[in-house]
C-alpha cells in the first residue's frame, strides 16, 4: 500500500489542517490534476492531487506519475482524510511534514521597504515586454467581456489600495464568477491582483496591513455567505484572502520586491500554461494592481 513516498509536495492549510476525520467525494477530473471535496463543519473544502511536474498550488498534493494514474482509476471512490492519512479507495498516503512548503506569500516578504515601489514601473514594462514576446494572439479572457468588467477590477485594485473595504465589497461582487470555466476570468484577475496587493500592502506598514487583511477578511467571509462563483474559483479566491497563492504567483510576487533584474521566466511561463486563459488573466490583474500602486 503506497505511503508518504508517493507524495513529492504538498500545501494544506486551514479547515484541511485538522486531525477530525474529513470525508468527501471526487469534484472534478483532468489530465494533470483532480479535485476532491471535503465536507468540513464550515461546509466543503477542496483538495487538489497533482500529477508530478506541476507547480504547487495552495490545498493541493503532488505525488508521483504512477501513484496519480493509480488514483485516477480509483476515482469513483470517495475521500476520507484522517490526521496525515488519506484514502481513495484501496490506495492510501502518508502526508509526511517534511514534503510541505509554504505558499503563505505575506510570510515572502524581504525587508525592501519603499524603494521597490519606486521600481515598479521598470519591473511594469519587463513584464509587458515579456507578454507580448510570449502571449501572441492569445489574450486575457477578460477582453472578451463587456468592459464593465474590466472597470470593476481597476475599481476594486483602487479599493484595496485606499483600504476603502465597502467599496472593495461592492466591486468584488460585480466581478466575481464573471467568465467562462472552472475559474472564470474575472475571478483570475481578483487573484492576480490580490497577490500584489499582499507584498505591497500587507507588510509595508501596520496602518495598511490592518485595512487590507480587514477588507480580505470580509471578502472570505462573503465567499461563504453566497455563491458567487464555481467552487474551484472559491477555493483559489478564499487561499487568496489568507495570503496563499501557486507557487508561480509567489515567485512573481517576490521578484517585485526584490531587487533582482532578471524577469522569472519559469514562473512566468508555468502561470501563462494555467488553464486556456486562466494564467493570463491572473497576469491581468497583475498590472492592474502594479498600475495602482506606482500611480
Amino acid at each position: 500500500m503506497p505511503g508518504s513516498a508517493e507524495v513529492r509536495c504538498l500545501n494544506i492549510g486551514g479547515e484541511l489542517d485538522t486531525k477530525e476525520r474529513l470525508e468527501g467525494e471526487l469534484h472534478s477530473c483532468f489530465e494533470n490534476a483532480m479535485n476532491y471535496l471535503l465536507r468540513t463543519p464550515k461546509g466543503p473544502r477542496m483538495l487538489t492531487f497533482l500529477k508530478e511536474g506541476m507547480p504547487l498550488l495552495p490545498d493541493s498534493v503532488v505525488v508521483s506519475r504512477e501513484f496519480f494514474s493509480r488514483i485516477k482509476v480509483q476515482e469513483n471512490y470517495d475521500i476520507i482524510k484522517k490526521d496525515c492519512h488519506i484514502r481513495v479507495g484501496r490506495l492510501e498516503m502518508v502526508l509526511d511534514g517534511q514534503e510541505a512548503r509554504d505558499l503563505h506569500i505575506w510570510r515572502k516578504q524581504k525587508a525592501a521597504g519603499y524603494a521597490c515601489v519606486m521600481e515598479l514601473p521598470r519591473k511594469k514594462r519587463q513584464l509587458e515586454e515579456y507578454l507580448e514576446r510570449e502571449e501572441g494572439e492569445t489574450r486575457s479572457d477578460l477582453y472578451r467581456l463587456p468592459a464593465r468588467y474590466r472597470q470593476a477590477i481597476t475599481e476594486l485594485a483602487e479599493a484595496f489600495y485606499s483600504g476603502r473595504k465597502e467599496e472593495a465589497l461592492y466591486w468584488f461582487e460585480r466581478a466575481a464568477g464573471a467568465g467562462r470555466g472552472l475559474t472564470p476570468a474575472c475571478d483570475d484577475a481578483v487573484i492576480g491582483m490580490m497577490a500584489v496587493m499582499g507584498v505591497f500592502l500587507a507588510g509595508f506598514k501596520e496602518e495598511g496591513e490592518n485595512r487590507y487583511r480587514d477588507i480580505v477578511g470580509e471578502l472570505e467571509a462573503l465567499l461563504d455567505r453566497k455563491e458567487l462563483t464555481t467552487q474551484v474559483s472559491r477555493k483559489y479566491l478564499q487561499c487568496a484572502c489568507q495570503g496563499r497563492f501557486a507557487q508561480p504567483l509567489c515567485v512573481l510576487a517576490e521578484w517585485l520586491i526584490e531587487d533582482g533584474e532578471e524577469i522569472p521566466e519559469k514562473a512566468l511561463g508555468q502561470i501563462l500554461q494555467t488553464g486556456h486563459t486562466s494564467g493570463r488573466d491572473m497576469l491581468y490583474g497583475v498590472l492592474t494592481a502594479m498600475e495602482r500602486i506606482s500611480e
